[in-house]
């Protein structure tokens, strides 16, 4: 029964889930999943944090999507010239060591929160439909693992390569020492939205 200029009274012995309830557990399986093909940790928690302030879904993605861009503005020798030439800029070279840290572990994350997502029973198709709307994602995600990926400047203790194809296809190849107990050090993800 519901009291007029009130909230709808949820049936007997049912309790209703809030948006933000439900955008905090949709997060938690998709990093679940995460965790359990990587095995590693990320140093770096503001990669996957999440915001239980926000209500649609796709707040979810603020984070790696600003990530992504930020490694997008890194990807260019320009960039590193850059980083070179302005020794004395604290921003620049604080940015600069957050790169550093772990890059393609952080990359191999964002692919497999994205992949995962979007393969997410209750959210995947409204995932997929949002990502779409960003036309030029799957190239930047490209151009980013072929900078990161083939650069041998960027030495990860968890990921050993990672690269992309035309097909956009990703494959991680994991470091035999970093955490994952599996023996299937090798991940493949298509980037299919």
């Amino acid at each position: 029964m519901r009291i007029p200029g009130g909230e709808p009274t949820p049936p007997t012995g049912k309790e209703v889930e809030s948006p933000q309830e439900k955008a905090k557990r949709i997060f938690g399986e998709i990093m679940d999943k995460v965790q359990g093909d990587l095995g590693f940790s990320i140093k770096n928690p503001l990669l996957l944090k999440h915001d239980p302030g926000r209500f649609r879904i796709m707040a979810l993605f603020d984070d790696i999507l600003q990530r992504i861009n930020t490694f997008r503005g890194a990807s260019s020798d320009s960039f590193w010239k850059r980083v070179l030439t302005f020794e004395e800029d604290q921003e620049i070279q604080q940015l600069a060591q957050n790169l550093r840290l772990e890059p393609k572990s952080q990359i191999a994350a964002c692919v497999a929160f994205l992949c995962h997502a979007c393969s997410h029973l209750e959210v995947g198709a409204d995932v997929k439909r949002d990502l779409g709307e960003y036309q030029d994602l799957k190239s930047i995600i490209q151009s980013i693992i072929r900078f990161f990926g083939e650069n041998d400047n960027f030495v990860d203790p968890n990921v050993e390569s990672i690269k992309i194809d035309d097909s956009y296809k990703v494959v991680i190849q994991l470091s035999p020492n970093s955490a994952k107990e599996s023996s299937n050090l090798t991940i493949e993800y298509s980037l299919d939205w």
